[in-house]
């Protein structure tokens, strides 16, 4: 596994998916899941089985493949939590770390959502000029995403955050393609949806990540 470092943000950089799934688990789940946020008393096989069941046998290792949260969440799940030999990356982070995401090598698009998740919570003027574009969607509209975030277990508190990284990924489209009422938001919304972008691309201008990360990004 690499770690990049990009302002206060280190990137894990592997090829190995249950690798990163292994080191990411737990306090992923800690941070953000619905069913385990703030219970520090997580196993890895608890959330396994838990995801064998809501997922009709689909394993946790190929559920997802990136991961997000803050350096601050790591210290406080490991205060009462013995790191395995995975976590002990997160554990061993270099300094000014503020900020941890984590993805597969060459999977542009999750990185971007990823980075998405990592400049909300790290830059202010972002997360504001963010809030600023969710808060100007119909009442309508985010209704409906919002109801799109609960239903995929996501925790009331990361809702506009993962709102803003999707639309950045461009991802929506992909995940709900099944479901009419969201396409016709998707398509009705384009304006408001390329500001998001407008802001990320300018964001990672701006600390020279394209550079850093060799990222080609249209907007």
């Amino acid at each position: 596994m690499n770690i990049i470092l990009l302002d206060n943000i280190a990137i894990l950089d592997t090829s190995d998916c249950k690798e990163l799934t292994d080191t990411c688990m737990r306090v992923s789940e800690f941070y953000e899941s619905h069913k385990y946020k703030g219970n520090v008393q997580i196993l890895k096989q608890d959330i396994i089985n838990l995801y064998i069941e809501i997922g009709e046998g689909e394993e946790y290792y190929n559920v997802f493949e990136g991961y997000n949260f803050p350096k601050s969440t790591i210290e406080e799940f490991f205060t009462v939590n013995q790191p395995d030999e995975f976590e002990e990356t997160l554990t061993n982070l270099p300094l000014p770390v503020t900020y941890v995401i984590g993805y597969i090598t060459g999977d542009q698009q999750v990185l971007i959502h990823e980075l998405a998740h990592a400049f909300y919570f790290s830059f202010n003027e972002y997360k504001q000029q963010a809030d600023a574009i969710t808060n100007s969607l119909s009442p309508m509209v985010r209704n409906i995403l919002i109801k799109w975030l609960t239903k995929s277990g996501y925790d009331q508190q990361v809702h506009q955050d993962e709102l803003q990284a999707y639309i950045v990924e461009d991802l929506l489209g992909d995940l709900i393609e099944d479901d009419l009422e969201l396409h016709t938001v998707i398509n009705n919304t384009c304006d408001q949806f390329n500001a998001f972008k407008q802001l990320f691309h300018k964001t990672l201008t701006a600390i020279k990540g394209q550079e850093v990360l060799g990222l080609s990004l249209t907007v």
